[in-house]
């Protein structure tokens, strides 16, 4: 993808903005899908203890949730620079 982006000349700036913009907006969106699929985990746990369900069924759901937690931390450390990862 970033080869077809111009090497000099006027653009250069303007096609580092939007290439830079782009991934911006794709890392957000990561992000804002595993807070989701955490969230959405977590009711599913809340309700399902309340619910006095199976201690499996619990059980699972604290592994999904725990998965989509690890995905979230992948995620930020993408996000993030180098030495703060």
């Amino acid at each position: 993808m970033r080869s077809e982006l111009p090497l000099c000349g006027p653009f250069l700036s303007a096609s580092n903005a939007v290439y830079g913009l782009s991934e911006n907006l794709y890392q957000q969106r990561l992000l804002n899908e595993a807070v989701d699929m955490f969230n959405e985990y977590e009711k599913k746990i809340k309700k399902a203890i309340e619910n006095s369900e199976d201690v499996a069924y619990i059980a699972a759901l604290k592994r999904e949730s725990e998965y989509y937690n690890q995905i979230f931390e992948i995620s930020i450390a993408g996000v993030l620079p180098h030495d703060e990862a």
